[in-house]
């Protein structure tokens, strides 16, 4: 004997994008930020659609004078080729604002379409005014969903196991030197496949190192026969002192 509807039951529950959400369906109508997220992640997975993809992110590193620095980088999801934009202990929108001038002066944000970014309050309007005057759409990756921007996630991880773990950070000119040197040594042996020393691959979208063509002209750290292609030792040789 089945059991008939109640008729003073009230109706089902609405959505905010107009859709009615059933029991048997399997999960309620996603919203836009979500449909543009997995957009952006299955384009990244196509070599074709990948190449107009760009992701940044915050991290932060503790001086020894417990200072918090706050550090904003870039990353290519075609080439895995990173930038440091800069670091600072003050990250106001004006100061986020300019970095992402300062990219796009350089001419990094040609033949971008996207833009991943998390909903940190840092950024603010008019840092992605910027990238839409250039044409780059900002996408925001859902409320903690760390795995929507997982290549920059997964970059952090690398450069604190790699360089910042065994070093102890003075203050933030120390810091930018220590990211540069680290940003050099990344985008030259730890890029992308077809994109190292040697290859045909793309050119580095951030402009690369002067420096490249000219073994004589290069730091220390990179003529030195300890300093390993693939190991710590890039980040650890620092002021003629070796950890």
């Amino acid at each position: 004997m089945g059991v008939h509807p109640d008729p003073g039951r009230a109706p089902q529950a609405r959505y905010r994008c107009g859709g009615e959400h059933r029991p048997e369906d399997p999960s309620p109508p996603r919203s836009r930020g979500r449909r543009l997220v997995g957009l952006a992640r299955r384009g990244a997975n196509s070599s074709a659609s990948r190449r107009g993809l760009l992701a940044c992110d915050f991290f932060t590193v503790e001086s020894a004078f417990l200072k918090t620095l706050y550090v904003l980088f870039f990353i290519d999801l075609s080439t895995r080729r990173m930038h440091i934009a800069g670091a600072t202990t003050r990250p106001d929108w004006v100061w986020v604002t300019q970095q992402a001038r300062n990219l796009a002066m350089v001419g990094a944000l040609d033949g971008r379409r996207f833009l991943i970014r998390d909903r940190d309050t840092k950024f603010s309007g008019p840092f992605d005014e910027v990238f839409r005057t250039e044409g780059v759409a900002v996408v925001k990756t859902p409320v903690q969903a760390p795995k929507a921007n997982a290549v920059a996630e997964r970059w952090v991880g690398t450069v604190r196991r790699e360089c910042l773990d065994h070093m102890l950070i003075l203050g933030r000119r120390h810091l930018e030197r220590v990211l540069t040197i680290y940003e050099a040594h990344y985008n030259r042996e730890r890029a992308a496949p077809g994109t190292g020393p040697g290859s045909t691959g793309p050119p580095d979208p951030f402009g690369g190192d002067p420096r490249d063509g000219d073994p004589s002209a290069r730091p220390p750290w990179r003529t030195d026969p300890r300093v390993s292609a693939g190991g710590v030792m890039v980040c650890v040789v620092f002021g003629a002192r070796q950890v």
